[in-house]
């Protein structure tokens, strides 16, 4: 498989969040996964394969994955 590559200007380009570390996740906690550039579909992961959500605000990463957080 071919990887797709591109050009960008550096403003666009955005840093990868800090590890957060979690033991568990709840039922409803939002997270992050990647699975072959699909968005929007059901998937089944274990808790290694997944990371907490975050959020990039004002330059600064903000951890969002507890229920009920924005």
């Amino acid at each position: 498989m071919s990887r797709i590559t591109d050009i960008v200007d550096a403003p666009n380009v955005r840093l990868f969040p800090p590890e957060v570390k979690v033991t568990d996740f709840s039922l409803h906690d939002r997270v992050d996964a990647y699975e072959n550039d699909a968005r929007g579909e059901i998937f089944a992961y274990p808790n290694s394969d997944l990371r907490v959500h975050q959020e990039l605000v004002d330059g600064n990463w903000v951890v969002s994955y507890k229920k009920g957080s924005k």
